[in-house]
């Protein structure tokens, strides 16, 4: 499991989670706000998450952190 905290934003993720690969994003009073797939940046609940969260995702793509 990894979480990181960047951005006003909370991230979780699980090593060998159900497919998709996704990553689970909270705000910063931790409110669920949904789990992005990696493959598409967009909300498994549906909808698409705000630019600044994708950033930050593919900026942790970028250096191997999920």
């Amino acid at each position: 499991m990894g979480r990181k905290r960047q951005g006003g934003y909370f991230f979780v993720w699980f090593k060998g989670d159900h497919e998709p690969r996704h990553i689970h994003v909270f705000d910063k009073n931790e409110k669920n706000l949904g789990r992005v797939r990696l493959d598409t940046y967009v909300y498994l609940e549906g909808g698409i998450p705000p630019a600044a969260v994708v950033a930050i995702i593919r900026e942790f793509q970028q250096k191997g952190i999920v």
